[in-house]
């Protein structure tokens, strides 16, 4: 029992520090929260710090993920099972998130986070954690293109760089203290842009290389299979990177047999044209009578 109650209090003092580290950030920015602020701050000495954490950069790098952990709950709070909808209601979980929170919450402190020099050893931590956000974005989206209802010229990592940048641009207007003409007016426009290119039913097209009339992102990838032959096949690793999804989901995707594949031993092979259907969302079967039908055409 006095083993457990020691490591509950010293999770506690931990969760002090880093709150203390907040705070200190928050004032001071994240070069002005030296040890001895942030040890004031939590009530123990200097000292006590080190029994808790490594060095600073420890006690730094435990504050940005509690600032992360915040626009990653904004984005968890969605449950919709529509794309499109559950990137709306991320636009709407976030806003109201950056509407309510105090000087310690992720707006004002993520910025100050970015700011900080390259001494400070955080810029590579933040860059991770971007690309983890932005992955998790182009995700929901590329649900929408297996649906087969996303529009050929869409893009989804870029959708999902659209959508950081619009939360990025929140917390600067919410720290500069212009809520209300970006609440207002730039806001809702912005995410109607975002949410009509998903849907096809408003705002340019949004493809890979930055405007209307690029390359599509669906032919971007049946490129990289065109100049092989009928016969080629590819590891599940490979399939993964074709189509951009995770290697688990394609091994899922082989054994609820959406995905044809072959067996040469214990290897597992998905042939070039199983990828096609699967890029145009469909099932093997279907994607032959769509080749048939074209050939008679």
């Amino acid at each position: 029992m006095a083993t457990k109650t020691t490591r509950m209090n010293t999770e506690a003092r931990k969760q002090e520090i880093v709150r203390a580290a907040l705070e200190t950030i928050a004032e001071h920015g994240v070069q002005g929260a030296t040890v001895s602020r942030i040890a004031k701050g939590a009530g123990v000495t200097s000292a006590a710090l080190y029994s808790h954490f490594e060095n600073r950069q420890a006690i730094l790098q435990a504050a940005l993920d509690v600032v992360y952990e915040q626009v990653f709950d904004s984005f968890r709070a969605s449950t919709s099972t529509d794309p499109v909808e559950r990137i709306r209601e991320i636009f709407e979980n976030h806003a109201e998130k950056v509407r309510e929170q105090d000087p310690t919450s992720h707006a004002h402190l993520f910025l100050e986070f970015v700011a900080s020099a390259p001494e400070e050893g955080l810029r590579e931590a933040i860059r991770e954690k971007e690309l983890t956000t932005a992955a998790y974005l182009a995700s929901i989206v590329e649900e929408l293109e297996r649906q087969g209802k996303l529009p050929d010229d869409v893009d989804p990592e870029l959708i999902a760089w659209l959508v950081a940048a619009w939360a990025w641009t929140g917390d600067v207007a919410s720290s500069m203290g212009v809520n209300g003409i970006w609440y207002d007016r730039v806001s809702p426009r912005l995410i109607g842009f975002i949410l009509g290119s998903l849907t096809g039913k408003g705002g340019e097209a949004i493809a890979p290389g930055g405007g209307a009339g690029a390359a599509p992102a669906r032919a971007l990838r049946e490129a990289t299979l065109d100049g092989l032959p009928e016969g080629a096949v590819f590891t599940v690793e490979e399939a993964a990177g074709i189509l951009k999804l995770p290697a688990d989901a394609i091994e899922r995707m082989v054994e609820a047999k959406q995905l044809r594949s072959l067996r040469f031993g214990d290897a597992v092979r998905i042939p070039r044209r199983a990828l096609f259907a699967c890029l145009r969302g469909m099932t093997a079967d279907e994607f032959d009578r769509y080749v048939e039908n074209r050939a008679h055409t």
